[in-house]
């Protein structure tokens, strides 16, 4: 028996109610609508921080546009280097998880960047240092190397160290280049 405030008939309504609107009953399937259900549910990605609204922890809509036109930028110059997947390994970057992490290092607000074209400028003196940086300040000291060779051949090709990891986006000063 149910003791307490939720003894009470009207909390137990409320409990009920709510459950009620909170659950979506599906109508029995055959397997290849579960399949795309399931497809379907797989694919839905969570909301990231930076397109949450302001109030929320996302960003403004100014700094949204700036962000999102700086990222933009970026991928058109270095399409081979951007990947559709949030998950995607190094030296590769995903569009949108890298807004995210704009925004998260509030750069904008710490560098005083007041518009896209800054941003990229930003970006790209960044990206020239770390290319600057020799193989061996990539691959770290210890047995195992912290990029393989062929990750670091494939950003020195393609010009882009950007998705080398993200210690850059948080670095008060200059990026150093060990």
């Amino acid at each position: 028996a149910l003791s307490g405030p939720l003894a009470s008939a009207s909390s137990v309504s409320s409990i009920s109610a709510h459950l009620a609107q909170s659950r979506q009953v599906y109508q029995p399937m055959g397997e290849r609508e579960v399949r795309e259900l399931f497809t379907e549910i797989n694919k839905v990605e969570p909301v990231t921080l930076v397109d949450l609204p302001q109030d929320q922890g996302g960003a403004g809509e100014e700094e949204a546009a700036i962000i999102t036109q700086a990222a933009e930028s970026l991928r058109a110059q270095f399409p081979a280097m951007f990947k559709p997947s949030t998950s995607c390994r190094a030296p590769h970057l995903n569009v949108d998880a890298l807004r995210n992490e704009l925004h998260k290092a509030a750069l904008l607000q710490r560098r005083d960047i007041s518009s896209s074209a800054e941003l990229v400028a930003w970006l790209l003196q960044t990206n020239e240092s770390l290319a600057a940086r020799p193989d061996e300040g990539w691959r770290g000291a210890g047995p195992r190397p912290r990029y393989s060779d062929a990750v670091l051949d494939k950003a020195r090709r393609e010009g882009f160290f950007l998705g080398l990891g993200l210690e850059w986006l948080h670095a008060d000063g200059q990026v150093s280049d060990k």
